[in-house]
């Protein structure tokens, strides 16, 4: 099992198999890995503080949108997705 399990692990355990998860435990768990590949990709060009600015400057204009959607917007804004 390579990779696979090691992927598995660090998954919150209810998204591991067993029971279904609540709703915002999946969606917590997309956007931070949407935040995540966003700030890595942002990390290479140098524009880090750019990008988080811009993305938290879009949840001000709009606090419905979802923190994930807001840094994916940030980084096509910064061109760097």
């Amino acid at each position: 099992c390579k990779g696979i399990c090691s992927v598995k692990k660090q998954l919150p355990c209810c998204l591991r198999g067993g029971e279904s998860p609540p709703n915002n435990i999946i969606i917590n768990y997309m956007n931070n890995q949407v935040i995540e590949m966003v700030m890595e990709q942002a990390d290479i060009y140098g524009l880090r503080g750019e990008v988080r600015a811009t993305a938290m400057a879009i949840i001000k204009d709009d606090p419905t949108i979802s923190t994930g959607s807001a840094y994916a917007m940030a980084a096509n804004e910064w061109d760097i997705l």
